[in-house]
């Protein structure tokens, strides 16, 4: 993932910000197994879910939108993923509660946090 931590440094964190040397800005990001996979495909990677968020001592708020697109590339793992097919990045919708296809290869651009995984054809 690459981002300008600049464009972390939303209106609502400038309006927050006094400062401090008791803040910071978070980047979160969470591995995880997953069990919404589309039918027909299999995993080609572990889930990565990251989110950002601002705190000021004990407060946190979350940042929903950076100012500027970032970028995010996920590997595969040829090595425990030995037969993927046509490897594709996907992207979890909560609304609908599966996952969506963002890109044909790798690399997708965002502006939001979110649930991401490599999937491949059965």
């Amino acid at each position: 993932m690459s981002i300008n931590p600049k464009d972390l440094y939303t209106y609502r964190v400038s309006a927050l910000d006094k400062g401090d040397k008791d803040s910071n800005l978070q980047i979160n990001i969470k591995r995880q197994g997953e069990s919404h996979i589309p039918r027909g495909k299999k995993i080609a990677s572990r889930a990565y879910e990251f989110h950002f968020g601002f705190q000021v001592g004990r407060n946190t708020i979350d940042i929903d939108q950076i100012l500027r697109s970032g970028k995010l590339t996920l590997n595969l793992d040829n090595i425990l993923y030995l037969n993927a097919k046509n490897v594709e990045l996907y992207k979890y919708d909560n609304g609908k509660g599966e996952y969506i296809k963002t890109s044909n290869n790798r690399t997708i651009s965002f502006n939001k946090g979110g649930k991401y995984i490599l999937l491949s054809n059965r």
